[in-house]
């Protein structure tokens, strides 16, 4: 009968730190499943705030790293139009979207009147 290896919790933590708190990328480097990890993030709160804050620091590079690209040769189009995507995907909380979405509680009435298109 195998034995389930047990993990302290600064294993987790260290390897959400070195993993950009990519869970899957964590539990391959404790070799374990990505549901172990998600485990003790569930029953240890402070394993996701390191999940959380090891997301921000990527975030924070990928900005610096975008805006580094901005100065740079046109040959770096590539490179930016990766940050760009990721800043979109992952970067919402800090305004990084196309478009806004807007929560309205519920009976709350929202009318939206679209501006009148310009006559030529």
């Amino acid at each position: 009968m195998s034995r389930t290896r047990r993990f302290k919790k600064s294993d987790i933590a260290e390897a959400l730190l070195q993993n950009n708190g990519l869970r899957s990328y964590a539990a391959k480097a404790l070799n374990c499943s990505p549901t172990t990890v998600m485990e003790y993030i569930q029953r240890y709160p402070e394993l996701e705030a390191v999940e959380e804050k090891a997301r921000a620091i990527r975030l924070e590079k990928t900005e610096n790293k975008f805006y580094t690209l901005i100065d740079q040769d046109d040959d770096k189009k590539v490179a930016m139009t990766g940050c760009i995507f990721y800043l979109k995907t992952q970067g919402r909380k800090k305004g990084y979207v196309e478009k806004h979405e807007i929560e309205i509680p519920e009976g709350i009435v929202f009318k939206y009147h679209p501006p009148e298109e310009e006559k030529l």
